[in-house]
């Protein structure tokens, strides 16, 4: 089984997920604190992270995240996701943004 080391920032916790799993889903195994209001159905976008490493690997986001992704408006970057659309594909480093909280 291929596994992949996922590091979360700012806490720099590591952690191994198993390739096609969700973001969303490694963190909250990890109790890595990433608000996911909607439970990770894209209907919000309070799981944004920005992907710092790895982002090229990673499939692109379909439109229901695109769409999403585009109500961040000032807060959106060029390696935005939702964790509860981002299957793990790679070795990824991952920022939890601290105005994250701040999207609904």
């Amino acid at each position: 089984m291929t596994q992949y080391q996922v590091t979360f920032l700012p806490s720099n916790q590591v952690v191994f997920a198993r390739k096609g799993e969700k973001l969303l889903d490694v963190a909250l195994r990890a109790q890595v604190n990433l608000d996911h209001v909607c439970g990770g159905s894209c209907a919000c976008a309070t799981c944004h992270v920005v992907i710092k490493d790895g982002f090229h690997h990673l499939e692109s986001p379909d439109a229901d995240e695109v769409e999403r992704l585009q109500d961040l408006g000032r807060h959106l970057f060029a390696t935005s996701r939702l964790a509860c659309q981002t299957e793990i594909d790679a070795d990824l480093i991952v920022e939890i943004p601290d105005h994250y909280s701040l999207i609904s």
